[in-house]
């Protein structure tokens, strides 16, 4: 398998204008910034050959514009940010071997230099995509459905992602044994795939794995394809799906 160190990427940011807790999120006020544009500094900050941003609002699209960085005017229809992705890629006609870094628009603190590690993890690894996982799950997060979690095999490849507290210890808590720690991560939702992969993404349709958990990721395991861990001892970044996310990230993100 060839290798070539620090491959060309490209981060598309699919940003839509609807949100349930936080309507109009992608152009919410942080600290007397739009959150997309902060995001797409992060993206910038990664050295990818280019950022693109999907949205399906001209507002946004405007943003993006005015930043520097490409803008596609999706559907607002997408049922998720892949979706919305899978759509960009078919407008822009984008190489199916393009390498494609997944940066939701509601991350405006994650560090530009881990969607280059993953872009790099993705192309070495030989497989269909690579996702991030943080070590140090507490108890509490295990027991939380709102955390993900990932388990992986011995080459940290993922096995399976659940709301659920995965691994489950059947004689004990196992959480804090230092020989099993690096079986407990958290899942970060910022991937990495061809750009050809992520139509048949779409094509497959939702698994039953993925209806029920509601991890869309499920839906490449489900097809049989292998999903690289980068694994990361610690992350500082936090994501805004709730207005006390933003309010973190308000006092955090200068």
């Amino acid at each position: 398998m060839s290798y070539t160190l620090n491959p060309p990427f490209t981060v598309v940011i699919p940003a839509r204008y609807g949100s349930t807790r936080l309507p109009a999120k992608a152009l919410i006020n942080i600290n007397g910034r739009p959150m997309i544009t902060h995001t797409i500094q992060r993206a910038k900050e990664s050295g990818a050959n280019a950022v693109i941003v999907a949205t399906d609002h001209k507002d946004i699209l405007d943003l993006a514009v005015r930043q520097g960085v490409g803008a596609v005017m999706t559907s607002d229809s997408c049922a998720s940010g892949t979706d919305r992705i899978a759509e960009a890629v078919s407008l822009l006609s984008i190489d199916p071997d393009t390498i494609i870094i997944n940066l939701q628009g509601d991350e405006p603190m994650f560090p530009g230099v881990h969607l280059s590690e993953l872009a790099d993890t993705f192309a070495y690894s030989g497989s269909e995509m690579a996702t991030i996982g943080v070590e140090g799950l507490t108890a509490a997060q295990l027991a939380d459905p709102n955390v993900v979690k990932v388990v992986t095999d011995n080459f940290d490849s993922a096995l399976y992602f659940s709301r659920a507290g995965v691994p489950f210890s059947r004689d004990g808590q196992l959480v804090d044994d230092s020989s099993m720690r690096r079986y407990f991560m958290r899942h970060v939702g910022v991937y990495a795939y061809r750009a050809g992969f992520v139509q048949d993404f779409v094509n497959w349709g939702v698994s039953l794995l993925e209806f029920a958990e509601k991890l869309e990721q499920l839906r490449v395991l489900a097809n049989g394809c292998r999903i690289q861990m980068l694994r990361l001892k610690d992350l500082a970044a936090h994501g805004v799906d709730t207005p006390k996310d933003l309010a973190l990230v308000r006092s955090l993100l200068m």
